[in-house]
C-alpha cells in the first residue's frame, strides 16, 4: 500500500503542479466531471493504491455532452480517484477519493473525543 507522501509525489509529477494543497476524502462513490464547466475543471484519474499505476478516463468522459461524463460509480477497494481541481481558473489542489475501509481512508477520520470530568 502506498503512503500519503508517495501519492503526493505521484500526483505532483502527473499533474505538473507546485500546489501544496492535498487532501484525502473517504467516499463510497465518485461522480465524473472531467471537463471544463464555467471556469471549473477537474482532471481525474484512477490510482491503484498498491502499485501506484494511474489509469485515465476515456476521451468520451471529457465531453460534457456524453452521458458517461456525468456517471456515478462506486470506488473499488484498493483504488483511489486522484483529482486535480481548478475553480474560476485558480488551482484548488489535489484530492484523493478513497472507499471507506481502505487503509488510507482510515487516516482521514477524526479522532473520537472523550469527555474528561474531574
Amino acid at each position: 500500500m502506498l503512503t500519503i507522501d508517495q501519492i503526493k509525489r505521484i500526483a505532483k509529477s502527473t499533474y505538473e503542479t507546485k500546489s501544496r494543497k492535498f487532501r484525502v476524502v473517504t467516499s463510497a462513490a465518485y461522480t465524473m466531471s472531467n471537463y471544463w464547466d464555467g471556469g471549473t475543471r477537474v482532471y481525474a484519474q484512477a490510482l491503484d493504491l498498491a502499485t501506484g499505476r494511474l489509469s485515465g478516463a476515456c476521451a468520451a468522459a471529457s465531453n460534457p455532452f456524453n452521458s458517461i461524463a456525468h456517471s456515478t460509480f462506486e470506488i473499488p477497494a484498493g483504488v483511489g480517484i486522484l483529482c486535480h481541481s481548478f475553480f474560476c481558473g485558480k488551482d484548488c489542489g489535489i484530492t484523493l477519493y478513497v472507499a471507506p475501509g481502505n487503509e488510507l481512508g482510515a487516516t482521514t477520520t477524526r479522532p473520537q473525543l472523550t469527555e474528561i470530568r474531574s
